[in-house]
């Protein structure tokens, strides 16, 4: 063959290799500059940060733990006064009072699991509250309000379910009898436990002090 023609075939092969690579280069020029995948592995989503995980947790998607522990111990008195309150429709709870809660022992023949006394335009109704949660009327006990509950009610800035929560807040256990109730002149929520060994407590029905019961 010509050495001319040698040269030739030469010059071309290395052109069609250069025009080759500087077609790459311009390939993957074009691909980073329109944010098209080069073939690098993508890195792993990065770790939420606490906040973000706070945000999901308060749409549901991770549980929330109940942080405040006496409003879960009062829940069981809780449901049966609001059940009791309940009952009267249209009423407003401020107009409806709980003022005395009774749980009934194990041991007896009775059917409801707390008696409820509540003051309603000047009339005391008593309710029993049954195993399943629904209040039942005793038509047997309803009587007029008598001067000195009225007092007591009227004084009380603390309603009974608050009175329970900073009763189980201060000590834990299983709450017999709450009682609105006055001592040494002060209008008080009176708190016994089940428990003997338990201090029965007294709840200020004004300020919300808690002491024990001597």
């Amino acid at each position: 063959m010509n050495s001319n023609v040698r040269t030739a075939l030469v010059t071309l092969a290395s052109s069609a290799v250069l025009l080759g690579l500087v077609g790459c280069a311009g390939s993957a020029n074009d691909a980073q500059a329109t944010g098209e995948p080069t073939g690098a592995v993508p890195s792993e989503t990065p770790p939420q940060s606490a906040d973000a995980r706070a945000t999901e947790s308060e749409t549901g998607d991770y549980p929330i733990e109940a942080t405040d522990e006496a409003t879960v111990r009062a829940a069981e008195y809780t449901d049966a006064i609001s059940s009791v309150i309940s009952v009267h429709k249209g009423v407003s709870d401020e107009d409806v009072f709980a003022f005395d809660l009774e749980r009934e022992d194990d041991d007896d023949d009775n059917d409801e699991v707390f008696n409820i006394d509540v003051a309603y335009n000047a009339t005391v109704y008593e309710y029993d509250v049954l195993p399943d949660g629904s209040p039942r009327l005793d038509d047997t006990e309803q009587r007029e309000l008598d001067d000195e509950d009225l007092r007591e009610i009227e004084t009380a800035e603390l309603d009974m379910v608050a009175a329970i929560k900073a009763a189980l807040a201060h000590q834990e256990g299983t709450i017999e009898e709450v009682e609105l109730d006055t001592e040494d002149g002060a209008v008080v929520w009176k708190i016994d436990y089940t428990d003997d060994a338990a201090d029965d407590l007294l709840v200020d029905a004004v300020t919300g002090e808690v002491t024990a019961d001597n």
